[in-house]
């Protein structure tokens, strides 16, 4: 078992899901920003060489790969307007905003009607309040979760 997700990581494939794809490239992303940090079997996907141990070299060169990307302007820095802009960016944008249009969608349809969105949102003033007056006191607000 343990060579198969190996196997896996050895060639790219950082969420181990059999296949190598943009959310693989994601990952590996998020983990060189430092948003998300990756498992020693993804951190394997950076393996350049395939010996199986990812050098510092390796590291820099994925790194390297996507400061590329958000450096639109080609100049060697990187702006938050670029950041905000690059194609990774939106990419994440998009992800996000289709896990949240599949929750809110109750129906199924592919889309969010308002009545569904806002069944949504009376079911979160609910969780909120807390005592059930039908308020969110200070207190209520303040202790989210």
């Amino acid at each position: 078992m343990l060579i198969g997700f190996r196997s896996f990581a050895l060639q790219g494939d950082a969420n181990l899901d059999g296949k190598i794809d943009s959310a693989d490239k994601q990952a590996i992303a998020d983990h060189l920003s430092g948003a998300k940090l990756l498992t020693g079997f993804e951190l394997l996907s950076a393996d350049a060489n395939r010996d199986g141990v990812v050098t510092l070299n390796e590291y820099l060169a994925a790194a390297t790969g996507k400061f590329k990307e958000l450096d639109v302007a080609g100049n060697g820095r990187v702006t938050a307007e670029e950041m905000a802009n690059s194609p990774l960016a939106h990419k994440r944008a998009e992800h996000v905003a289709e896990r949240i249009a599949r929750r809110l969608d109750t129906n199924g349809d592919g889309r969010v009607s308002k009545d569904e969105f806002l069944a949504t949102a009376k079911a979160r003033f609910a969780k909120l309040d807390k005592n059930g007056d039908g308020f969110l006191s200070a207190d209520e607000i303040g202790r989210r979760r």
